[in-house]
């Protein structure tokens, strides 16, 4: 009996289907390995909103795929059944505090880790790419500053990382201190792929895009190295 592979791809941004837009999506749907995989997306750091329901639907509408939506607003009765059918979960961006606690007082957390264990791809942009980590860098309050995660992936993460001025010399700082654990710093259009809780690869979408690993160190600094990447669409790693 083959061993069953554990996924998870947490990207910045570029989770779309827009033409002339590069994409994770095809990368996803690789990794998923299944043709036209069943995707089942949660809105919930955007409040579920009506808007980011009907964006997934339009860019699924491009792809080979069976998309469906979970809403904890909403609190459908077959919401164990739409987990446990999915091949892939994605997760949307937003606030990733919200996010977090909705979760837990509706012990998705513990269905996510079964829908893991049993192979299905989760994934995510933002708030939806970081929420797998122990930790992470979070500006559900305006503001960068630290939050609890779901705990499938040790360590933390941060995305956006060259999008917002604030995120790097916090981040910096936070590790050195103890306030986030040490972990990955995201650009957008960057991400990375996991198979259990080992790295699998790093990917990018455009060339001057990067991926950082972000170390404490004995002196109570902290250290950023960059991680060679893989330009999606190409067999070329950058460094």
């Amino acid at each position: 009996m083959s061993q069953i592979l554990r996924q998870i791809i947490p990207i910045g941004c570029g989770f779309t289907t827009e033409p002339g837009k590069p994409s994770f999506i095809p990368y996803i749907f690789s990794a998923c390995g299944k043709p036209n995989p069943r995707i089942l997306f949660l809105p919930t750091a955007a409040a579920d909103s009506e808007g980011s329901i009907a964006s997934f639907y339009e860019t699924m509408a491009r792809v080979e795929c069976r998309p469906n939506y979970l809403s904890l607003f909403r609190q459908p009765k077959d919401m164990v059944e739409r987990i446990e059918m999915a091949d892939i979960i994605y997760v949307g961006g937003g606030n990733t505090r919200n996010l977090i606690a909705l979760w837990k007082a509706a012990a998705l957390d513990i269905l996510f880790r079964a829908a893991w264990e049993r192979g299905t791809v989760l994934c995510g942009q933002s708030a939806g790419g970081i929420c797998w980590f122990d930790d992470a860098q979070t500006t559900s309050t305006g503001e960068p500053g630290p939050v609890k995660c779901l705990g499938f992936l040790p360590g933390s993460c941060s995305t956006h990382y060259d999008s917002n001025a604030a995120r790097r010399p916090h981040l910096q700082g936070a590790v050195a201190a103890g306030t986030i654990s040490p972990g990955y710093a995201l650009d957008d259009n960057a991400g990375l792929h996991f198979h259990g809780t080992e790295l699998h690869a790093a990917m990018v979408l455009e060339p001057n895009r990067k991926v950082f690993r972000l170390n404490r160190d004995p002196d109570g600094t902290s250290t950023e190295i960059e991680i060679p990447t893989q330009l999606l669409g190409t067999d070329t790693a950058k460094t």
